[in-house]
């Protein structure tokens, strides 16, 4: 019978101590943060509303209360807070302005998410998203070196902001360091004719090899894209010296458009 009991007690003693230890660790969690929150410790008060919310370190899901601690460390200044209610907040105006404040606060991935928000379709402004970005591109932050270029390089940006030189020396810089996706887009740069120049086509065949080469696939597609349209043209040429006008027609087009040949208005007349 002692055997049994010494059993029984062993196994109470160690349920006891899961029990202080699991409720040190799960209620300890949410008792600290609540404290540290109160003292004005905004790390905390975000830590605690990201658990409510997330139903995470013991805390049980209540939105409610995970709202009170993120606006708590959002208005307390605490980058992080004002973030997260811009990443869970469906009114999209109440979502830059959460987006707004962490950028004031320091958060550069705020001021990123702005630039790309500011430069879709619901909120649309350019020039804001520019801004934005230039900004951050002067920190060296990610890619927004890359988006300024791609602001300046897009066909329908109103004039103050349209710069295709601009854009093609950033692509161009980026691509020198091997930034094959700038390679790309610099290459597009001549092949649509947005930058003029004699060797236009040698030249964006050269930053397509580079993207192609450096692993970026659509370097690649955009060769054989080329060598597509070239063997077209070389097929409508042939026709038309055979006296098909309509083929003639689109070898005058290719050489008006400048992409799969070089520009000949002459040619094209």
């Amino acid at each position: 019978m002692s055997k049994i009991r010494k059993i029984f007690w062993t196994v109470s003693l160690v349920t006891i101590i899961l029990i202080v230890c699991l409720d040190l660790f799960y209620f300890g969690f949410k008792n600290t943060k609540a404290r540290e929150c109160g003292n004005a410790i905004m790390q905390s008060c975000y830590e605690l509303g990201f658990a409510y919310h997330n139903e995470i370190e013991g805390v049980k899901k209540d939105t409610a209360t995970a709202l009170k601690y993120l606006e708590k460390a959002c208005n307390g200044k605490y980058a992080q807070g004002c973030q997260y209610l811009g990443m869970i907040t469906a009114d999209s105006q109440k979502s830059v302005n959460y987006y707004d404040s962490a950028c004031d606060y320091g958060s550069l991935d705020s001021c990123y998410t702005l630039g790309l928000l500011y430069e879709n379709q619901t909120m649309k402004n350019l020039s804001k998203s520019l801004s934005y970005f230039i900004n951050l591109c002067e920190q060296n932050y990610k890619n927004s070196c890359f988006r300024t270029a791609l602001l300046y390089s897009k066909y329908d940006a109103p004039n103050d902001i349209k710069d295709y030189k601009k854009a093609l020396s950033i692509f161009d810089n980026f691509c020198d360091k091997n930034d094959y996706a700038s390679c790309y887009a610099a290459g597009w740069m001549y092949y649509d004719g947005k930058i003029e120049s004699l060797e236009k086509i040698a030249k964006s065949m050269d930053y397509f090899t580079k993207s192609c080469e450096g692993g970026y696939v659509y370097g690649c597609y955009s060769i054989d894209m080329h060598e597509r349209e070239l063997k077209k043209f070389e097929e409508n040429q042939r026709l038309c010296d055979n006296g098909s006008a309509e083929h003639c027609n689109k070898v005058a087009y290719e050489y008006k458009r400048g992409r799969t040949v070089q520009n000949n208005l002459t040619k094209a007349a």
